[in-house]
């Protein structure tokens, strides 16, 4: 899997798109794809006339001042750059989807993440485009999807959540909308961490049984 990503291009990507087939049931059921979110950042790029890796810089980790948010690492980032394990605790190979930059190609640390969240109701006009992203919802098994978000809805209020795995990592944000509260937790193994971000953000919501 993880050397067909290594490979796999943007051309490689279009050409899929180009004898695909939209499946009857769009728009009946819920899906969630990490192809939709990598075609959005080629098309964002194309669109802007750079690369996403500059569109990033320009758009977001620049203004938020996110020094160790890229997509290509920095020398400095390479230096504290965690070794990844599989949910069986192997070493894995490092991740790499070039044609897949914008949905799941990030490298970041808990800091900047915690800056980002701390940022998305900072001023009106974030706060605003958080509530657009929050606008457009589908129903989706056990949550609403939003742009970008889960939404969860527990007796204390709405909860954004987001999670992410690769074949070494994992990663999850919950953020509160109402306190303006968030958690962020990374792990350098493949084994899901959502259970953690949202236990520790608020603790009624059980932690997972361990996988092993």
């Amino acid at each position: 899997m993880h050397q067909a990503l290594a490979t796999y291009s943007t051309a490689d990507l279009f050409q899929f798109l180009e004898s695909f087939e939209v499946p009857s049931t769009v728009g009946s059921r819920w899906a969630y794809s990490n192809a939709d979110a990598g075609l959005l950042g080629v098309l964002l790029s194309r669109r802007a006339a750079t690369t996403y890796q500059t569109l990033l810089g320009d758009r977001l980790t620049g203004p938020l001042a996110l020094e160790s948010t890229a997509v290509q690492p920095t020398s400095g980032m390479r230096t504290r750059l965690a070794a990844g394990h599989s949910e069986q605790l192997r070493p894995a190979a490092a991740w790499n989807a070039p044609a897949f930059e914008g949905g799941g190609s990030i490298h970041s640390t808990v800091n900047d993440l915690l800056i980002f969240l701390s940022a998305l109701q900072s001023t009106p006009s974030r706060a605003s485009v958080l509530s657009a992203m929050l606008t457009t919802r589908r129903q989706a098994p056990g949550f609403q999807q939003a742009l970008g978000w889960m939404v969860l809805s527990p007796p204390a209020g709405d909860l954004l959540i987001h999670d992410g795995q690769t074949l070494g990592f994992a990663s999850a944000v919950a953020y509160d909308p109402r306190t303006r509260s968030g958690v962020v937790v990374l792990s350098n193994t493949a084994a899901s961490v959502g259970d953690i971000a949202r236990h520790v953000l608020r603790p009624s919501m059980p932690l997972a049984a361990p996988p092993f």
